[in-house]
């Protein structure tokens, strides 16, 4: 049985860490984890299996909670570059991750899965969509991430190529923050299709929508970087966390929820 991630909203540098163990049991070096706390910052499509590699990592160092905060890459880069304190970041796309990389704030990020990208529409597909062109159809109510967000710059660049971008943004009624509440707004019936990533349509909503393949070649390959961070308050542990996305199991949990490896 899966369980749930432990998500903890963060809003810029106002979150505080509660420091762990203190006196007589002090952590020596900066390199604390063992029963700390660890502040993983995600991108929102990675919030089920980030979840279950949570709950891995706790059953791994028996004392630590490790609190994440899934956001879009593009917010999360804003409030770690603005000083927010946490000891992973694992990004949608590379350019948001070299946000914080050209702060000197990402240490060695590097790709560890990848993602495509799926049209939704409501199980009963009002506007009768069956291809990427149809979203460009006069009349059609679309829902996108916004251009700062990395699944909607995959979806106009996905758009670009098929020669639709112009009709398509036409049609756009919302930019959404994250992908999740691209994946909301159709789901209610607030809009006729959305662009998400295909790990997105889990068994919670898989019921309620239709999907719609994207044809590679004209599908984005999203591809997904982590890193530790470099002022890090659990260092040790952010280097765990890192090296268990990377390891056999990380991969198995990542491969069963559908992303790909690079």
């Amino acid at each position: 049985m899966r369980r749930g991630p432990r998500v903890v909203a963060v809003v810029g540098a106002m979150l505080l860490l509660t420091a762990c163990g203190g006196g007589d049991g002090e952590e020596t070096g900066g390199e604390a984890s063992g029963d700390a706390d660890l502040v993983v910052y995600a991108a929102s499509s990675l919030t089920e299996a980030f979840g279950e590699i949570g709950s891995i990592y706790e059953d791994e160092n028996p004392g630590s909670t490790v609190k994440f905060s899934f956001e879009s890459s593009s917010t999360l880069a804003s409030q770690i570059t603005e000083g927010a304190p946490a000891d992973v970041f694992a990004s949608a796309d590379e350019m948001q991750m070299g946000v914080v990389e050209d702060e000197g704030l990402a240490r060695d990020p590097a790709p560890f899965v990848t993602n495509r990208l799926v049209v939704i529409t409501p199980e009963d597909n009002p506007m009768r969509v069956e291809n990427v062109e149809d979203l460009a159809e006069d009349g059609l109510k679309l829902v996108l991430g916004g251009p700062e967000v990395p699944v909607g710059a995959y979806a106009r660049e996905m758009f670009g190529r098929l020669g639709v971008l112009r009709s398509a943004e036409a049609n756009v009624v919302s930019n959404e923050e994250d992908v999740k509440a691209v994946v909301a707004k159709v789901r209610l019936g607030e809009a006729d299709a959305g662009v998400v990533y295909r790990t997105d349509v889990t068994s919670e909503v898989e019921d309620d929508l239709q999907v719609i393949e994207v044809p590679r070649n004209a599908s984005p390959l999203a591809v997904y970087p982590i890193g530790a961070l470099s002022d890090a308050p659990n260092p040790g542990g952010a280097r765990d966390f890192v090296d268990l996305v990377n390891s056999e199991p990380g991969a198995r949990v990542l491969r069963s929820f559908g992303f790909g490896l690079p």
